[in-house]
């Protein structure tokens, strides 16, 4: 098999294989992927977060602007099959912004422990040390902020040519150091 036909086999393959790979960390299926909010107005979203893990999970959420949102609640216990909707709260702004922010949400399995609300929002860096810290899975999720002018945000997110030629390339080096060993 040639290298350009090895990669284009890879690469058609790659979503299966990033599955493959991501299974037996995912603890939750969030839905939507994404956010999308109305700029300068204050406006509200709600996104579901399911265990489907086979023990309770800790989460806690992230934002890279906590000036601009309020999430309820913001970490939490999740028994092994509940879901629970979160509360995204835009608070809008007198002017238009960036439109480039981001949540990030953090999950923990505990086992069968529950913690209280109040303990995760003091001690969370404490219970999530040790061997959870390894075990703890982070899920990013996009903001899109729609206006006027049309949607902004989650650029990053849009695969570039630049990334698209990165992979082959690495792709290519796999490639010939497996030739290489085998």
């Amino acid at each position: 098999m040639s290298y350009f036909k090895l990669i284009r086999f890879i690469v058609s393959n790659s979503s299966h294989l990033m599955l493959i790979s991501t299974a037996s960390t995912m603890y939750t299926r969030i839905d939507p992927e994404q956010l999308v909010f109305e700029d300068v107005v204050q406006c509200r979203r709600v996104l579901r977060v399911r265990n489907v893990s086979d023990e309770n999970i800790i989460y806690k959420v992230r934002t890279t602007a906590p000036d601009l949102y309020i999430v309820r609640p913001n970490v939490h216990t999740i028994l092994q099959g509940q879901e629970l909707e979160l509360e995204f709260v835009y608070l809008g702004q007198e002017t238009s912004h960036s439109g480039r922010d981001k949540f990030m949400i953090i999950t923990a399995p505990v086992g069968d422990t529950s913690y209280d609300k109040q303990v995760l929002e003091t001690d969370w860096d404490k219970i999530v040390s040790g061997e959870l810290k390894h075990r703890a899975v982070s899920k990013k999720i996009p903001v899109l902020m729609t206006s006027e002018e049309g949607v902004r945000g989650a650029r990053e997110y849009i695969p570039t040519r630049k990334y698209v030629i990165m992979l082959c390339v690495m792709l290519v080096i796999v490639a010939y150091i497996l030739k290489k060993l085998f």
